[in-house]
């Protein structure tokens, strides 16, 4: 005969033991839940900051371009690698620019033209840049020939860089060659820039002739300084 006070007492204590791994396991998930959550806000932060960081002008940006544009063989010879790079009304400037009969002087003479380097200056808020570019080439005497050619000459050069945003890349749309003066003896980031009329070449009319370039609140780098942080 079945015993039914202690049939009621097994009953009972399978329904604590029901209710205690219940509470326990909702417990345990309720805890692995809170500590997830904080990692996967912090996660979507730090995705929101990236995408914040790509829509800006970056060194990284300006520096391909210099290197496209100042490294040729001879005048016209790097169309190819900046066209990319610039907007449709800034390329045929810059082809024109080289069509011109005192560039066309220089072809066969003015060749093996390599990009050094470059101190860039970026505006991170107008999507500028200047950039002090220094570069090398050869100066020949006589066309196909490097007899008694100046190799490796050095030559620096100073120009401010417009650029506007096409899709999801930055692109080149006006190019002024300027001059830059230290202005503060001693302060080397601070520079008064002024546009060299005689030289300068753009897709756009120029806004103004003359503005300030500080530290302060620019981003200022060097390309060593940029291909030393890809690197590590």
């Amino acid at each position: 005969m079945v015993d039914i006070q202690k049939l009621k007492f097994v009953k009972k204590i399978v329904i604590i033991l029901a209710c205690f791994l219940l509470f326990t396991t909702g417990f345990l998930l309720g805890s692995n839940i809170g500590k997830k959550e904080p990692k996967q806000v912090k996660t979507e932060n730090k995705k929101s900051v990236d995408k914040e960081i790509k829509k800006e002008l970056t060194t990284k940006v300006v520096n391909d371009f210099l290197t496209a544009y100042y490294t040729k063989k001879d005048v016209g010879e790097n169309r190819n690698r900046y066209e990319p790079l610039v907007s449709v009304a800034m390329f045929n400037e810059l082809k024109a620019q080289e069509e011109q009969p005192i560039n066309q002087a220089y072809k066969g003479y003015i060749v093996n033209q390599v990009f050094d380097r470059a101190d860039i200056y970026v505006d991170t808020v107008k999507s500028t840049a200047v950039c002090l570019v220094n570069y090398t080439y050869t100066h020949r005497s006589e066309k196909n020939t490097d007899r008694n050619a100046l190799l490796n000459q050095n030559e620096t050069e100073a120009i401010k860089i417009e650029f506007l945003k096409e899709g999801k890349k930055f692109i080149v749309n006006k190019i002024d060659y300027v001059s830059l003066t230290e202005i503060d003896s001693g302060g080397y980031n601070n520079y008064k820039i002024e546009l060299d009329e005689t030289t300068q070449f753009s897709s756009s009319d120029s806004t103004s002739d003359e503005e300030m370039i500080t530290s302060n609140d620019k981003t200022i780098t060097t390309t060593e300084e940029t291909n030393n942080v890809e690197e590590n």
